[in-house]
């Protein structure tokens, strides 16, 4: 379902710092998503759908719980999503990944949301929802490439916008 990622993506890149419960709820997706392709071998559309849809709701649900804490650990799961995804959009060979990488990023992720914060979800939402964007689509002449550069550089852009008209303080956005 591409559009549905799209979506997420845009949704990620311009609101992703704003909205913490939906942050947490796209790492849950997209680890669901992880889950259900590499693990469970859902190979039907479908299905895999279904299965993102859960582990998202199950995010969205335990993101009311403590909004700091999920928060944190969504940082770190959408860091792991980046690890994974980011070097073979820009088309990197993947023959030097291995599974420290992926707890790396889990723990960079973790660290920079606790002592960064708003600003860590910031740039960690605007990154995932533009390797969503350009992987989910086709865009014909337009490399996937000058697409996440764009998408990186009006997401940063509009949520630090946002930030200074409206600044969440530490209770209202991740507590």
């Amino acid at each position: 379902m591409p559009i549905f990622k799209v979506t997420i993506g845009l949704v990620l890149v311009f609101l992703g710092c704003h909205i913490p419960w939906f942050f947490v709820a796209a790492a849950g997706l997209l680890l669901g998503d992880y889950i259900g392709s590499e693990f469970l071998h859902l190979t039907q559309t479908w299905n895999l759908f279904v299965n993102d849809i859960k582990y998202g709701i199950l995010a969205f649900l335990v993101s009311f719980i403590h909004k700091r804490f999920t928060s944190i650990i969504g940082g770190g799961l959408l860091c792991a999503f980046l690890i994974l995804n980011l070097p073979q959009l820009i088309g990197w060979n993947m023959d030097w990944f291995s599974w420290h990488y992926f707890i790396a990023a889990i723990l960079i992720g973790i660290v920079a949301v606790y002592i960064f914060d708003v600003f860590a979800m910031m740039v960690i939402s605007t990154f995932t929802g533009a390797v969503l964007i350009s992987q989910n689509s086709n865009l014909g002449t337009i490399s996937p490439l000058f697409t996440l550069i764009t998408l990186i550089f009006l997401g940063i852009a509009t949520q630090f916008i946002l930030l200074r008209y409206y600044q969440p303080t530490r209770d209202e956005s991740t507590s």
